[in-house]
């Protein structure tokens, strides 16, 4: 709900910091792989419910998250098919390795911790579909990112409650406040199934009533 908001503020915020890094040949997709790498600290002290450390290291995961699509803009050759590929399987084994993980150091929330990552399938799941059904449709339009110019998502969404900046609020909350997991996670998982009921709904209207192509 948030992304589309926050979006040119991080471009803003991170473009100095990107242009210079991508001058000196830093590749965006090592940024991913550094932050895939942060997410492993994350994991353990969530195992160990060390959740202090756990919110430091969700932050640094999260800014390399951010600034890895901004210097993918100004690197040479610009932002790739593989890059956005693997920053999408990063952020969602990410997403549901938080929660398996403070389940495995909390088994007591381990009930609304599945419903939780359950949830996170159903948004995961109709974003995909509509970005396949997108592409399908109606290809690529745009070129690839430019510096200057509004960025472009790696492939459509349709938009919903619960989308990547809300997720790392609630990471960030349950970090902060580790015994309200339970509240938190059957009330987010709940949002999560809002957002699919109306990006069914979404998708419906868009390509219900247009004939099927074949590729």
């Amino acid at each position: 709900m948030l992304d589309a908001e926050f979006h040119p503020f991080i471009e803003k915020s991170l473009s100095g910091l990107a242009r210079k890094m991508a001058a000196k040949g830093f590749d965006a997709n090592m940024i991913t792989m550094l932050g895939a790498g942060m997410a492993l600290p994350v994991f353990a002290a969530l195992a160990m419910q060390a959740y202090s450390l756990a919110l430091v290291f969700l932050l640094i995961n999260r800014f390399c998250d951010g600034l890895d699509g901004v210097v993918a803009r100004y690197q040479k050759g610009g932002p790739t098919d593989y890059g956005a590929f693997l920053d999408t399987i990063v952020d969602f084994v990410f997403y549901a390795g938080f929660v398996f993980f403070f389940a495995l150091g909390r088994p007591d929330v381990a009930v609304p911790a599945a419903f939780l990552i359950f949830s996170f399938t159903g948004v995961a799941a109709t974003a995909l579909a509509y970005a396949v059904l997108v592409e399908k449709r109606n290809g690529r339009t745009e070129k690839a990112d430019v510096p200057g110019k509004p960025k472009r998502r790696a492939f459509a969404t349709p938009g919903g409650l619960t989308e990547g900046f809300e997720i790392i609020l609630l990471f960030a909350a349950m970090c902060l406040l580790p015994d309200a997991f339970r509240p938190m996670a059957i009330i987010f998982g709940a949002m999560c199934w809002l957002t699919v009921m109306t990006r069914i709904a979404k998708t419906r209207a868009e390509f219900a009533a247009k004939p099927a192509t074949t590729s």
